[in-house]
């Protein structure tokens, strides 16, 4: 594989290729356990945390902070923060996903999850705030790019959810269809 990473996450994942996102490696600016940022458009940022200025406004950027980031993170970030919102096919099978974890096992794993970004990561956010902008895609990207240990996740998914997970991947291994 060429190029940087986000082109790199673009050949392994076909389906995002071409996508308009604004890309830069900002190695060293995080707080050493972040490894990247997914800017939505519209989103500015913090005084802590800005937006880079060479990101318009109303475009979606990926910025990597950590030199250990792999092309796949990236897809993760960018498929769980901003495609399961727009694209209609992943909106649906995000949507199916969260159903899923209405199953008290599921919610009992999220709590444990939280309690460990709390206690481990300086997590500030309250529970619902975590679990809709971290809690959730985190755990929609771990099994789908393969961001969690196997052994891990053949406890923390059921087969109904890998199923699921599965169907996701095949779709962004597929460019998509254009629209003649």
């Amino acid at each position: 594989m060429a190029g940087n990473l986000w082109e790199q996450a673009q050949e392994m994942y076909p389906y995002i290729a071409g996508d308009p996102v604004m890309y830069k490696e900002s190695f060293g600016k995080g707080n050493g356990s972040n490894y990247l940022e997914h800017w939505p458009a519209n989103e500015e940022g913090d005084e802590t945390y800005p937006r880079p200025k060479d990101f318009p406004i109303d475009k979606v950027g990926l910025e990597v902070y950590n030199p250990s980031t792999k092309p796949s993170d990236l897809a993760a970030d960018y498929v769980s923060h901003s495609l399961v919102n727009t694209d209609p096919e992943l909106k649906k099978y995000y949507s199916q996903f969260q159903e899923t974890l209405k199953e008290p096992v599921a919610r009992k794993r999220l709590a444990e999850q939280y309690g460990h970004a709390v206690t481990n990561e300086g997590e500030t956010r309250d529970y619902n705030t975590w679990l809709q902008s971290s809690g959730i895609p985190a755990y929609f990207r771990g099994y789908t790019f393969n961001q969690w240990p196997d052994e891990f996740n053949q406890h923390a998914y059921t087969g109904k959810q890998k199923k699921l997970l599965d169907e996701v991947k095949t779709y962004l291994s597929k460019p998509k269809k254009s629209k003649d």
